[in-house]
């Protein structure tokens, strides 16, 4: 799943850094977010459709994996807020 993840990184790095914001926007920042999830649900599904040898049994894991990632939306962006303030980062 790995794959998966760095995938949608690059998706929201795209955007963000994308017509001269440099992922400073807080408006555009977590719309990028939100449109890298279709690739995630994406991704975990073709996995798991692997996994399971099924393409109806996934379906069910797809409300945890919104439930994942709006979880982690609502945490990273309060830690980023935090990191970008200091120095180092």
């Amino acid at each position: 799943m790995s794959v998966n993840s760095g995938l949608q990184g690059y998706i929201f790095g795209k955007m963000a850094w994308s017509m001269g914001h440099n992922g400073k926007s807080l408006v555009f920042n977590p719309l990028a977010i939100i449109s890298s999830v279709p690739y995630m649900l994406a991704g975990y599904y073709i996995c798991e459709r692997v996994l399971l040898g099924n393409w109806i049994v996934p379906a069910a894991t797809i409300p945890g994996n919104l439930l994942q990632k709006a979880v982690g939306i609502c945490v990273a962006i309060p830690v980023c807020l935090v990191l970008k303030r200091i120095p180092i980062f």
